[in-house]
């Protein structure tokens, strides 16, 4: 395959994958709104502690469904991806600026944390 052709599958794939979100969210219109306002509360830390962990990866889940990057400070982390346990996921990319250390692993909480 040449350059251009895989350049214009992979434009192919990503019209089709936007074409299914979109067919997707046009079904359950009331269902997704509900389920990001779920995300916006445990992303911004305003929803109870006591959240299932289940309703809390659904959550993520809804976000990551619309929105495959996120971004946030190593301050804000923990409160961010608080209940985010290693059940839901089990690699973060993180892009450390000016760090010495090319990778860092923190596998006593099935967290691997991979700096690029």
């Amino acid at each position: 395959m040449s350059d251009w052709e895989v350049a214009a599958a992979r434009s192919q794939l990503f019209l089709a994958a936007l074409d299914l979100h979109r067919e997707f969210l046009s079904h359950v219109p009331k269902e997704v709104r509900q389920s990001l306002h779920g995300a916006k509360d445990v992303v911004s830390g305003d929803a109870p502690r006591t959240l299932d962990p289940a309703a809390v990866a659904d959550a993520w889940r809804a976000l990551f469904f619309l929105v495959p990057v996120v971004s946030t400070t190593f301050a804000s982390f923990a409160t961010m991806f608080r209940g985010f346990g290693a059940e839901a996921a089990r690699t973060i990319s993180l892009r450390l600026l000016c760090s010495r250390r090319p990778r860092l692993a923190v596998s006593d909480s099935g967290w691997v944390v991979d700096s690029p």
